[in-house]
């Protein structure tokens, strides 16, 4: 498996570089590059092609850089906050439900012991 592997990754790289030696033989041709800052320079189309390509890549990387750090600066602002909210859901859970009999009902009106048994409104 790993023989057919690196026969795999030879042929890649034969192919890429076949590749390369046909696009440098077709874009031969001389262009005059004005860059507005210095003299314009005489290349080959293919350097121009290719110094495009490269600095197309390089402003998606700085871009999708740039998108990613805000997103994990999002994400870290949001997992902040769940700690936080967890923590007072567990500050919550500890303590009492009441401290003057809340939890169990005596603040409530005790509708049957007033009404003969029925809730107001029904009798």
């Amino acid at each position: 498996m790993t023989i057919l592997r690196r026969v795999l990754y030879v042929c890649l790289l034969g192919g890429l570089i076949w590749a390369g030696v046909q696009f440098v033989r077709g874009n031969e041709t001389p262009l005059q590059v004005d860059l507005l800052v210095v003299e314009p320079l005489t290349l080959a189309a293919w350097k121009v092609l290719l110094g495009a390509f490269a600095l197309g890549a390089v402003l998606a990387v700085l871009i999708s850089l740039l998108e990613v750090t805000r997103y994990a600066f999002v994400a870290r602002r949001y997992r902040r906050a769940a700690a936080r909210l967890e923590r007072e859901v567990h500050q919550l859970r500890n303590l009492p439900l009441s401290e003057d009999g809340l939890a169990s009902g005596a603040d409530e009106p005790d509708f049957a012991a007033s009404s003969g048994g029925q809730a107001p409104g029904h009798g």
